[in-house]
């Protein structure tokens, strides 16, 4: 499944399961890609608005015990549609990962980076300066 996904992207994914295991959640959900996007590629957003984004998602993440980074953790489903919808892509970057978690307007996460002036032309225009 990760063939077509480049270093980088392969990174929000090693990410993204540290901050899901260090919330306490019990899979990976787009709260925890946009965490690891965050992490790996967060000169996209201005930094203010990245901390505000880092603050919404650890106020609506799940608060349960901390999980070992060696713990088996699956994709929520909102996680899952991400990459199904890369599939067909032939190089995946972090910014294809921001694309779709922007697309997913009905998840927290779609919502969130909304509300904070993310838009499909800045990522799309992003993408083509790549």
């Amino acid at each position: 499944m990760l063939d077509n996904f480049f270093v980088p992207a392969r990174r929000v994914i090693f990410f993204a399961r540290q901050e899901a295991g260090r919330l306490g959640a019990d899979a990976i959900g787009t709260e925890h890609l946009l965490l690891g996007f965050l992490v790996v590629d967060g000169s996209f957003f201005a930094h203010e608005t990245a901390i505000a984004l880092r603050q919404a998602v650890a106020g609506a993440a799940a608060s349960g015990d901390p999980k070992p980074d060696s713990a088996e953790m699956p994709l929520a489903a909102g996680a899952k549609s991400v990459f199904s919808a890369l599939d067909g892509d032939e190089s995946v970057q972090p910014l294809h990962i921001l694309r779709e978690l922007l697309g997913g307007k009905e998840t927290f996460t779609g919502r969130l980076l909304e509300a904070n002036g993310v838009t499909a032309g800045r990522i799309e225009a992003a993408i083509q300066a790549l």
